[in-house]
């Protein structure tokens, strides 16, 4: 992942991708709907059916069931044995998360450029700095041929 000033463990959703079927910015203000609406009642209130699911994610009924199974079968929601459903912490994750926008290939390319450099900087700074850097290796979706990437590893 493209490191930043966030908080190392901060869930990224990509802007062009869709997430448990929905496109992602669509996904996170539904789960961002959902949490406020949630954190508003009692907690032996706070719970979510399909009908309530359709408000916060703004669907109709089919689309909300759709929904239901897709978050329960990803882990976002489990039953808590009265007909309804809770949050896990995973989709507190979704709710909470930065929707960013792909990376582009040119972009990613210089970011590699750039991290080279560093690693040469450092390499050729040996008084101060005994260490050596021998390989920057890239992976993820940089090794594919898509123009936007998701991610870049280094």
């Amino acid at each position: 992942m493209i490191a930043s000033g966030d908080a190392p463990n901060t869930r990224r959703l990509i802007a062009d991708q869709c997430y448990f079927g929905l496109e992602a910015r669509a996904l996170h203000a539904g789960a961002q709907r959902a949490l406020a609406r949630m954190s508003a009642q009692a907690p032996d209130q706070a719970r979510i059916d399909a009908r309530i699911l359709g408000q916060d994610f703004r669907l109709d009924a089919p689309a909300s069931r759709a929904l239901l199974q897709e978050l329960l079968t990803g882990g976002l929601l489990y039953p808590d044995g009265n007909g309804g459903y809770r949050p896990t912490a995973r989709f507190r994750e979704y709710a909470l998360a930065c929707v960013v926008a792909p990376l582009s290939r040119a972009r990613a390319k210089a970011l590699i450029d750039r991290a080279c450099g560093l690693a040469a900087s450092n390499n050729a700074d040996r008084a101060s700095n005994p260490l050596r850097i021998k390989m920057v290796a890239v992976s993820g979706s940089y090794m594919s041929r898509r123009d936007q990437l998701s991610d870049l590893s280094l």
